[in-house]
């Protein structure tokens, strides 16, 4: 597959996920009696998503080369269009260790698999706030190992206002 049919179908998806995930966490909220339970694809790109998060605040060049593509990239909804490089990302990147996924989904596609999650991190600073962030990860095979090539991130907080309701009730 070309680097540019796995672009458009990334997008393509992250569009998708975004649309649809409000509709479906509201859906998930008003069952309260299930138990659910993570898939074993789930389980695989959850413990991804750990080891780079810990690869990070260890500052782990080895593990990042493993994980990170060399092609990696990151889109923000701030700034669609200006993709962040693999270079200015690492340098900006601060985990904390008491970081939480929540909500994760994966969409396996073969050789590609996209895992859409919120992230919660303590806030930078002083305050007993906490950052969520909506992550969609689209993760690329490379031998035996998985990779991740494209990070798309929105503030949960975007995607929560949107989802109210015209009288301003979610």
């Amino acid at each position: 597959m070309s680097r540019q049919f796995l672009s458009h179908l990334a997008i393509a998806i992250v569009s998708v996920t975004l649309v649809v995930s409000p509709l479906l966490l509201r859906a998930q909220a008003a069952d309260h009696g299930k138990i659910l339970t993570l898939t074993r694809t789930a389980v695989l790109f959850s413990q991804l998503e750990s080891e780079l998060s810990l690869a990070l605040r260890d500052k782990d060049d080895k593990a990042l080369g493993k994980l990170l593509a060399a092609d990696f990239e990151q889109r923000n909804a701030s700034h669609p269009g200006q993709p962040m490089p693999r270079a200015d990302w690492l340098k900006l990147q601060a985990p904390s260790a008491d970081a939480t996924i929540d909500q994760i989904a994966v969409h396996d596609f073969g050789d590609t698999a996209v895992v859409s999650f919120e992230m919660e991190e303590p806030a930078a600073g002083k305050a007993a706030t906490r950052s969520t962030r909506m992550l969609v990860d689209v993760w690329r095979k490379s031998g035996q190992n998985w990779q991740l090539a494209v990070r798309y991130q929105s503030p949960a907080s975007l995607l929560k206002a949107a989802d109210r309701q015209p009288d301003g009730k979610g």
